[in-house]
């Protein structure tokens, strides 16, 4: 995989702080290589989530943080595409 690429899709990784399958120090070893590229990549680490932060209780939250997260990166690539994240 071209790490380097800077027309490449934005990435984002997330990690549960209590992840002991994919630990957070892990998954931020895998994103380094994206950091020398223009397209954006990311780490989101949620405090106190295990291995499996979109199935536990509460995941709504890390989902909301997702989807901010794409519109954002959207919106930089083609600005004005989507204005803002609708809400509940």
């Amino acid at each position: 995989m071209d790490t380097h690429r800077d027309d490449r899709t934005p990435l984002l990784l997330t990690t549960g702080g209590a992840d002991h399958v994919m630990p957070p120090s892990l998954t931020a070893a895998n994103a380094q290589p994206y950091q020398s590229s223009q397209g954006s990549g990311r780490v989101r680490q949620f405090p106190g989530r295990s291995h499996f932060v979109g199935s536990e209780s509460g995941w709504e939250a890390e989902a909301d943080d997702a989807l901010d997260w794409a519109v954002e990166a959207a919106n930089i690539v083609f600005p004005t595409v989507v204005s803002e994240t609708p809400r509940r």
